[in-house]
């Protein structure tokens, strides 16, 4: 698929149609449109906000996707959105260097690769 919105849509459209959800109670469930709802699943919309992704995963007992979700999120909009209001201040500060330094040029390839071994070590 060469839309990254279809991408996402067939995404989320798959793990609904494997819980056997329909689109009318996912819709209803995350407060959206059935209409909202399917503009999205075809890739007609752009996708949801970290908070709405989170409430649809949620119904759909989804959460372990959350991730993948939103790695598809970004591939179309070229940004990630973080829900910092649970952090605390060293976590928050932490997210925020390491957007300022991917926003700079800061984080290579190879610097990338390191803080994920280390963030999968620390799950160990």
């Amino acid at each position: 698929m060469g839309n990254k919105r279809t991408e996402y849509g067939a995404f989320l459209r798959e793990l609904r149609v494997k819980n056997q959800a329909t689109l009318v109670e996912t819709a209803k469930a995350a407060g959206f449109t059935i209409n909202y709802m399917s503009m999205v699943e075809r890739g007609k919309k752009s996708p949801l906000s970290a908070k709405q992704a989170r409430a649809v995963l949620e119904f759909l007992g989804e959460g372990d996707s959350y991730d993948e979700l939103m790695r598809l999120a970004s591939l179309n909009r070229k940004a990630v959105e973080f829900d910092l209001t649970k952090q605390g201040a060293a976590a928050t500060d932490m997210f925020l260097a390491l957007a300022r330094a991917s926003e700079d040029g800061g984080i290579d390839e190879a610097m990338a690769s390191k803080i994920m071994k280390t963030i999968n070590r620390s799950k160990e």
